[in-house]
């Protein structure tokens, strides 16, 4: 099944919603995208140790879940994926953060019942955290 049941339940209004769907998908398999997989909560909590390092060379962003509440699902396309990128090459941008928001996600699928995840990432350099491609592949394989 091509479906990413925590990625479909943070779209739902409610708790209660969220788990009267995901408990009723059955996900065997699943091919899903790093990136694409990073929940809201996640980027904040990402967000919050940045911020509590007061690191002067991290982007001045707004709490993602003040820029994108978990509330609000009236989104186009067009509007949330230019944010939500924004927001994860300007947060996940270091190792601490790609641990943590890979971590996260493969929680997240593991807590939605998932028994094999083919998670998919393109590999990236982050020279200004002296990240190779090869040091993100082992990041996120750790």
């Amino acid at each position: 099944m091509s479906v990413c049941g925590a990625h479909i339940a943070s779209w739902l209004p409610t708790q209660s919603l969220r788990h009267q769907h995901v408990s009723r998908l059955i996900i065997r398999q699943l091919h899903a995208h790093l990136s694409g997989s990073i929940s809201r909560r996640c980027l904040h909590d990402i967000w919050l140790q940045k911020h509590s390092n007061s690191r002067r060379d991290e982007p001045d962003l707004q709490d993602p879940l003040i820029e994108m509440p978990e509330d609000k699902y009236d989104y186009d396309l067009e509007t949330f994926f230019p944010l939500f990128s924004k927001y994860i090459y300007a947060l996940c941008n270091d190792a601490s953060s790609i641990l943590y928001s890979t971590n996260s996600v493969l929680q997240s699928f593991h807590d939605d019942g998932v028994v094999y995840l083919e998670l998919r990432t393109t590999p990236r350099a982050i020279p200004s955290a002296g990240i190779t491609k090869d040091d993100y592949v082992q990041l996120v394989l750790f």
